[in-house]
């Protein structure tokens, strides 16, 4: 297995059996952590696949740093994580398949810095985005919004809203780069600010996780983006 992170901290990988219905599908587990070894919660986590059609994992880590994505289609991935107020930390090279889990711990340093575009392998024709929010433990959540804007560009966004089995889509888009929210009112938001995928259909399956009783999810998260705040 071939693997080259792009900061030099402490990656950890490894494998186990994995049970399940789909002993093909892939399953991804990790947790994230600062350089002084705390475990860091709502962090984002975002798993590319690089080869074969577009597929995009996002959620986040819970109150001890971990995170979990189920039924990824096989192939070899990318994961970024990142978090507020630490520099991105991306992994290449993972192999995702089942019947094992893949297993990637990743350290991020304190900094500040932007994170890459997140560029995913597409074949096909056309241009759309297909998503599928779950919770935590995988059952589909209707009622969360997907905001799309693209990235850079004076424009409205568009909104959708999933369904009672978690979905949305396929829509239509154009070509570019795009500003992608998935949020719901006591659930951590998720935003990735450049997406772009060669052609096709980008399938996107989000988990997220509620937020802490007492936690409020600001309003601006629930909001299109003001467009001046885009440059």
């Amino acid at each position: 297995m071939f693997l080259r992170t792009l900061v030099p901290f402490l990656v950890l990988i490894a494998a186990a059996p994995a049970g399940g219905e789909d002993a093909a599908a892939g399953r991804l587990r990790g947790v994230i952590r600062t350089a002084e070894g705390r475990a860091l919660p709502a962090a984002t986590v975002i798993a590319r696949r690089t080869e074969g059609p577009g597929f995009v994992g996002l959620t986040v880590t819970d109150g001890r740093g971990l995170y979990a994505l189920d039924r990824l289609p096989p192939g070899r991935y990318a994961v970024q994580a990142l978090a507020e107020g630490f520099l991105p930390t991306r992994l290449e090279g993972l192999v995702v398949a089942g019947p094992f889990r893949t297993v990637a711990d990743l350290i991020l340093r304190r900094g500040f810095a932007a994170a890459g575009p997140v560029e995913v392998a597409g074949r096909g024709s056309g241009h759309s985005l297909r998503l599928q929010a779950e919770d935590a433990q995988g059952r589909p959540l209707p009622g969360v919004h997907l905001l799309l804007q693209p990235a850079g560009l004076r424009a409205n966004p568009l909104g959708r809203m999933t369904d009672e089995q978690g979905r949305v889509g396929p829509l239509e888009l154009r070509p570019g780069r795009w500003r992608l929210r998935v949020v719901r009112a006591g659930w951590t938001p998720i935003i990735v600010d450049r997406l772009a995928w060669e052609a096709g259909t980008l399938e996107v399956l989000v988990r997220l996780r509620r937020l802490p009783e007492r936690a409020v999810t600001p309003l601006e998260d629930l909001l299109p983006r003001p467009l001046w705040l885009e440059h």
